[in-house]
């Protein structure tokens, strides 16, 4: 996604900020697995925007589940009362941090996404857990994160 944005949003209607703000930003993504209404994606962003994966995600018509700030009061109201998902579908997987004091890279991974994002995903034809650890388990490698580029 390569949608300009000002240092803030402004809420589900305009995501991107005041404009006159605008600068240049780009998330980049790989679909991983995918249910009948929902899709797992793994997204780095290449710039830094407060809530940018969130912001980009918006603007391309496909807010992060169950977004409070970006995604729609309908479907809000339909995790909530039909999915019993009540929570943010957004979860950071993996960092890949400089360091300042060495040319090499420190990687912390989190593990598995919570429970509830994957019970969402089953629940809705989506791919087993078992499937969804397995796909995860090719991200322990950050070569293989969307936007990846070789570190000095």
């Amino acid at each position: 996604w390569a949608f300009a944005l000002a240092r803030s949003g402004a809420g589900r209607m305009h995501p991107a900020g005041p404009r006159g703000q605008w600068v240049p930003c780009r998330t980049v993504f790989r679909v991983l697995l995918h249910s009948d209404h929902y899709t797992l994606v793994a997204c780095t962003p290449l710039t830094g925007r407060p809530h940018q994966i969130r912001r980009h995600a918006k603007l391309a018509g496909h807010p992060v589940v169950g977004d409070r700030r970006y995604g729609s009061t309908r479907s809000l109201r339909y995790l909530k009362e039909r999915a019993g998902f009540a929570r943010l579908g957004l979860h950071a997987y993996g960092l890949d941090l400089p360091r300042p004091d060495r040319t090499d890279r420190q990687v912390v991974l989190s593990g598995s996404p919570p429970r509830a994002i994957l019970q969402l995903l089953g629940r809705d034809g989506g791919p087993s857990e078992a499937a969804v650890a397995d796909t995860l388990g090719e991200l322990a490698d950050p070569r293989r994160w969307p936007g990846h580029s070789a570190h000095p």
